[in-house]
């Protein structure tokens, strides 16, 4: 993780660090590595978020993402099987909460669905 926030804009550090700690304390067991454009997380073989840095955000992807519900419109994209919530700030941290998706992902992957 360290060569990661090496690598991210200082003014998005905090919430890298923000998002990473929220993921180990939902899942002390993810797998965590710098990973394609940014940073994965996952469970045996089903990745469940990328962080991925862009000019003024951090983007969260989350496989599977277009079979979790969404009431309150956090979700973006049109991946095949991704969505994204956007991170701009650290208050987005805590008002664009990633846990829930995260927990209906896991039902989803109990289920015998995959990251494929």
């Amino acid at each position: 993780m360290e060569s990661f926030i090496n690598d991210v804009k200082p003014e998005l550090r905090e919430i890298v660090l923000a998002l990473h700690e929220n993921l180990l304390e939902f899942e002390p067991n993810f797998e965590h590595k710098k990973a394609w454009s940014g940073y994965s997380y996952k469970i045996g073989d089903n990745y469940s978020v990328l962080l991925v840095e862009y000019k003024d955000h951090i983007q969260a992807m989350i496989m599977r993402g277009i079979m979790l519900d969404d009431p309150k419109k956090n979700l973006e994209g049109r991946g095949v099987n991704t969505r994204h919530i956007k991170y701009h700030s650290l208050e987005d941290v805590s008002q664009k909460d990633l846990i829930p998706f995260l927990e209906q992902q896991r039902k989803l992957y109990d289920s015998g669905v995959t990251w494929k």
